[in-house]
């Protein structure tokens, strides 16, 4: 235990570190694998679907990606990503080889092609966290938010599914906070929370983009966000005590301050938080480019080049100097914000 926290610690300044000073001798931590844009959804607030030209790699050239982002370090977890992941062809063969290679595995999904077999395979596999989207408990909600007439029907069968094969598999649903939602926000936490499942509460400054053609960071569009700010003072002021009370809330508390603060529009306060996705994020699209940040720039090719010699390449030197000066406020999601020093030791011990 002792060693673990020693080594949380030193990731955690030598982050800071490298922020500062511009340089690339902080380790990645979290591993995004984009493994298809392909889609049975049509969301609103998404639109990677409309793109209809993506092709997926093959398993020859995810193993060889494995293999150079191995050259960045030994031992990490990926979260498996898309479009919707369960639709790549190669899926079974993809965790045969991560399996392989001891690299922990992550699952962010829309759940409606978690069938009593693929629960079993999942649990069989050790996955350590199973991401399910559902952004209400009203069927009538979700559905139209995701298009989709079975969408929360599907979703709710595969967390039953996985709850009754569970093991040690973490179950997460992700709760994309919207004024369409936002009144069922604590009811909703509560309920799955009772069941045993985790709540990550989401934000989203803009609609998720396809990776492949881009060339700088993106423009940000409308916002989803809620507007009553009493209302929304109230429903965070409620989720800081369910979390305090031992509540199933995946975010940090500080984070949650975050996302209470974008909801607030306090912009300028967040702009002033220091975003690290350039040193602690490694994206990997459907074409094998190697980013940063899902709205940021291509760093380089990992099918062709090491993760190592990527990472510290003068392009991603770049990268990270365009990234200091980036006011997106895309800093507070969970992918992209590192919460402070403190908020980690407190979550450490508690565990």
């Amino acid at each position: 235990m002792i060693t673990q926290l020693g080594r949380k610690v030193a990731d955690h300044f030598l982050k800071r570190l490298a922020y500062r000073f511009n340089r690339s001798f902080a380790r990645p931590e979290l591993f995004y694998l984009k493994i298809t844009e392909n889609c049975n959804f049509q969301c609103k607030h998404c639109d990677i679907w409309k793109n209809k030209d993506t092709k997926d790699l093959n398993i020859a050239d995810w193993t060889k990606i494995i293999s150079n982002l191995k050259t960045l370090r030994k031992d990490f977890d990926v979260t498996l990503s898309g479009g919707e992941p369960l639709l790549y062809r190669d899926f079974w063969q993809l965790i045969e080889v991560l399996q392989n290679n001891k690299v922990g595995i992550n699952l962010n999904t829309n759940g409606s092609l978690i069938t009593e077999e693929v629960a079993d395979r999942i649990i069989e596999n050790n996955f350590k966290k199973v991401e399910i989207s559902l952004y209400s408990l009203s069927a009538e909600l979700h559905n139209r938010l995701r298009n989709s007439d079975n969408a929360h029907q599907s979703a709710m069968q595969a967390i039953n599914y996985l709850q009754k094969k569970n093991n040690n598999t973490k179950i997460v649903v992700a709760f994309l906070l919207t004024h369409d939602n936002m009144d069922e926000t604590i009811d909703f936490v509560k309920y799955f929370s009772s069941i045993g499942v985790w709540t990550t509460i989401q934000s989203l400054d803009s609609n998720i983009q396809p990776m492949n053609k881009r060339s700088g960071f993106d423009n940000d569009s409308d916002s989803l966000g809620a507007f009553d700010n009493d209302k929304i003072q109230s429903i965070f002021n409620e989720l800081f005590q369910l979390k305090d009370q031992g509540y199933k809330i995946y975010n940090r508390i500080d984070n949650l301050e975050m996302i209470k603060n974008y909801y607030l529009c306090q912009n300028d306060q967040l702009k002033d938080i220091p975003c690290l996705a350039g040193h602690k994020n490694i994206i990997i699209s459907t074409s094998g480019n190697l980013y940063f940040c899902f709205k940021g720039p291509v760093v380089g090719n990992i099918v062709e080049k090491s993760g190592k010699e990527l990472w510290q390449s003068q392009n991603a030197k770049k990268i990270r100097q365009q990234m200091k000066s980036c006011n997106k406020l895309c800093r507070i999601m969970n992918c992209n914000y590192d919460s402070t020093f403190l908020t980690k030791i407190k979550e450490y011990v508690k565990q």
